[in-house]
């Protein structure tokens, strides 16, 4: 809940700080524990949930006592008024978040399921290599969430509009970034893992067009932070209805290649019919 509300206040930098230090004291930590315990999966879980829940709980606590004193947490902040209303709009972003999850974790089990467990590997390294591009922009693109929803608030929909477009804009800055990737994938991908591949160049190629799929999809998240959720609802259920089927079908015809093709429709469909109903309202 802390790094929604620091991202919420335009404080991002703060949830990611956090994320850091439990990152790093969790490899710490397993570190120490690999050298004085035997292996054991119990102590890796013990350490990784238990120095998250001890950093999240400790900033929590600390940001609470004093830049979030005043909407602390307390009894006295309960409206019975707002309950359904809050609660209607839980269950939106409930749906949207679940099937998010569902057509993002599903890949990699269907590869494994009809390719075998070897070829996950080389989905993730392709995958983890373009991601670069999508997490750079998710990192530019996350604190306008928030500004959005302060905007719309303000009835600013002149800003909201300027915004948009200059991330659209921006887009081709990352479309020039996955293309110089795609074409040194030949070289950095072997530098990197310091193992020679042989990828397909046509898988390559869908990959690059999924991690741009990524940042587009994150730019119209927008649509989360105007609380438009009804459009993101039911485009959300259609691709997660096809995207499964989709997914077991391409990959019986193209392989993990056909896996990430029927990713990206479904992505594709969810944003064109959203891009529809913004630009229609």
């Amino acid at each position: 809940m802390i790094g929604t509300l620091l991202t919420a206040n335009h404080k991002p930098a703060w949830s990611a700080l956090l994320g850091t230090i439990s990152n790093t004291l969790v490899l710490l930590f397993l570190w120490l524990g690999n050298a004085l315990v035997a292996d054991s999966l119990f102590i890796v879980v013990f350490i990784c949930t238990g120095v998250l829940l001890l950093v999240f709980s400790v900033g929590s606590l600390n940001l609470f006592s004093n830049q979030f004193k005043r909407i602390s947490p307390t009894i006295s902040f309960f409206r019975k008024d707002k309950v359904n209303s809050l609660f209607s709009l839980g269950v939106h972003f409930f749906v949207i978040q679940i099937t998010v999850v569902i057509i993002f974790s599903t890949d990699s089990m269907i590869i494994t399921h009809t390719l075998g467990p070897r070829e996950v590997t080389t989905y993730h390294i392709v995958l983890r290599y373009f991601g670069v591009v999508a997490m750079a922009a998710g990192i530019v693109i996350t604190p306008f969430w928030s500004a959005y929803t302060e905007a719309s608030l303000k009835n600013d929909f002149t800003w909201i509009k300027s915004a948009l477009k200059k991330q659209l804009l921006a887009m081709i800055f990352v479309v020039a970034m996955i293309v110089i990737l795609l074409i040194l994938s030949k070289w950095l991908i072997p530098f990197w893992i310091q193992k020679e591949t042989n990828f397909s160049y046509n898988f390559l190629i869908v990959m690059a067009f999924y991690a741009l799929i990524l940042v587009w999809n994150n730019i119209f998240f927008l649509l989360n932070g105007l609380s438009i959720t009804n459009v993101k609802n039911l485009t959300s259920i259609l691709g997660i209805l096809i995207n499964i089927p989709l997914s077991i079908y391409f990959a019986q015809m193209w392989g993990y290649g056909g896996v990430i093709l029927a990713t990206i429709i479904s992505l594709s469909f969810l944003q064109y019919l959203a891009l529809c109903k913004h630009f229609h309202t």
